[in-house]
């Protein structure tokens, strides 16, 4: 079924009803699944009377607005497909996406329209469109045969392709089809409960797309292109802050970074978010101290960590309990990630991973509790390859007639079959002790209360801990650090202003680039 289906049947039932709620020009500005599905109705028409046509590839350089939802849906309305890029990619990294997938076409934010009719040429890319051609906001689909129906496609027609970054040099694409789509919402439905609440502030664009299957308001806050999921600046947060108070959202579903920014600055005033009845975070790491301002500042909320990746969403998700900040995280133990999906096959692999395995094979190979291994999964929402195989060899394994995809986390399942993480796969430490795992140890040190961040990495062949302090810390901080954290037997630990993390989510350690910086 054409993903592009559901929005118009939910714009037949509830046509009134709210689908998205954000900030232009600093104004709320509410869309309503009519208009919404008008306007995709519109885009699908323009397309097609600028010759595009089913199976053509566009990419969409749009800030996460209405607009880029109304052109996603419109697009896909007439089966053609939405290419995403990575707004932080250099030079080449967007050549590399581009040759890879070959568009036929650019969608550009208007202030990037210039640059576009100079630059997309040289990439090959011959139609180029600006926001305002379409004009969303006045377009209507008329009846003198510009109206496009919804175009019949297969299961596995592709629908919108990705990229992420990982163990190789480039990114790597990912194609999603109307199917795939389909049953990832279902399963984010049956999983987290999406369409539970009416109503959600969330920075992730998937579960936007989810919330639009499910018939729920999305509140989406501002942003632009290059720091859409990053909060940096005071007034940023003041921003969100004051979406969230003035829509008063039943959930809110946010990385890492993003919710600790908000929280803190509601902290710091003494305000209070009693009517959210949810918060959901992931896509890095969740300590103890985040999950305990979470609680403070959403009272009545319940806190769920999510597990999963670009890949495989989700894996799994723990609903944290009043005593489980403090609970967890000593000596090594990981970050517990709660029961593995009842739609995802995990394994953890405690031996070296081989490419491919029979049945048996890899039942023999599965760790047994408490062991420590990579992490790998399978099912119907999980990414069985890449476009044009780039990646696979490193990330995907066979096991007789399915694709298991190679997540790089180490972890554990416990004899109750609770998942644990504890790092990167490739990033074990040998000690006097046994291995260890940066993450385990980062979780350890988290629970001291005495840094903002930190990273446990080997330099030079030493041992080093890095962490950045915070306001508790004091000059016997080093003394309490090394004492809870004897297990890894550190060698050295350096304080630092800040510690490189991601472009994207602000989540996860960049621990090559602060290597360099240590060397």
């Amino acid at each position: 079924m054409n993903i592009a289906t559901t929005l118009e049947q939910l714009a037949l039932k509830h046509p009134e009803h709210i689908a998205i709620i954000e900030q232009v020009k600093k104004q709320s500005k509410s869309t309503s699944y009519a208009e919404l599905n008008q306007q995709v109705q519109a885009v699908a028409a323009h397309f097609k009377q600028c010759g595009i046509k089913e199976g053509d590839i566009i990419l969409l350089y749009v800030d996460i607005s209405s607009p880029l939802y109304a052109l996603l849906l419109g697009i896909n309305r007439i089966g053609a497909v939405v290419l995403f890029i990575d707004p932080t990619y250099g030079p080449k990294e967007i050549q590399h996406c581009i040759e890879l997938t070959k568009p036929q076409a650019i969608v550009v934010a208007d202030r990037l329209q210039l640059i576009a009719k100079v630059a997309a040429p040289l990439f090959g890319i011959k139609k180029i469109f600006a926001l305002n051609d379409f004009n969303l906001e006045r377009m209507v689909p008329n009846s003198a045969g510009t109206f496009a129906a919804i175009a019949a496609v297969e299961h596995c027609h592709p629908a919108l392709i990705t990229f992420t970054s990982g163990s190789t040099a480039l990114p790597k694409g990912i194609v999603r089809s109307h199917g795939f789509l389909h049953d990832q919402c279902q399963i984010l439905t049956a999983e987290l409960g999406i369409g539970k609440c009416q109503s959600e502030l969330t920075s992730l664009p998937i579960f936007v797309l989810a919330n639009l299957a499910s018939g729920v308001t999305s509140i989406l806050p501002s942003s632009n292109l290059r720091s859409r999921f990053k909060l940096r600046q005071q007034a940023h947060s003041a921003e969100v802050a004051g979406q969230i108070l003035e829509h008063l959202p039943e959930r809110v579903l946010a990385a890492p970074a993003f919710l600790s920014q908000v929280a803190s600055y509601f902290k710091e005033r003494n305000l209070k978010c009693p009517f959210v009845k949810e918060v959901l975070t992931g896509g890095g790491p969740v300590f103890p101290q985040l999950l305990d301002l979470l609680v403070e500042v959403f009272p009545n909320a319940q806190v769920i960590t999510v597990y999963g990746s670009t890949e495989a969403e989700p894996i799994a998700h723990l609903a944290v309990g009043e005593d489980f900040c403090h609970s967890h995280n000593i000596k090594g133990a990981g970050l517990p990630q709660g029961k593995v999906s009842s739609f995802v096959d995990l394994a953890i692999v405690p031996d070296d991973v081989c490419r491919e395995y029979s049945e048996s094979e890899f039942q023999a190979a599965r760790g047994a509790a408490n062991v420590v291994g990579e992490i790998v999964v399978a099912g119907r929402h999980i990414i069985d390859g890449y476009i044009g195989g780039i990646g696979n060899n490193e990330s995907k394994i066979k096991v007789g007639s399915r694709i298991f995809h190679r997540t790089g986390d180490a972890g554990y399942l416990d004899s109750d079959g609770n998942l644990f993480l504890v790092g990167r796969a490739s990033m074990k430490i040998g000690t006097p002790g046994g291995s260890v795992y940066p993450l385990a140890v980062e979780a350890a040190a988290m629970t001291t209360g005495l840094l903002d961040s930190c990273a446990f990495l080997l330099v030079d062949n030493k041992r080093v801990l890095v962490a950045k302090l915070n306001s508790a810390a004091h000059r016997n901080s080093e003394a309490i650090l090394l004492q809870c954290l004897k297990f890894a037997y550190i060698d050295k630990v350096v304080i630092r202003g800040n510690i490189p993390m991601d472009k994207r989510h602000s989540s996860k350690i960049l621990y090559k680039k602060l290597v360099q910086a240590l060397t």
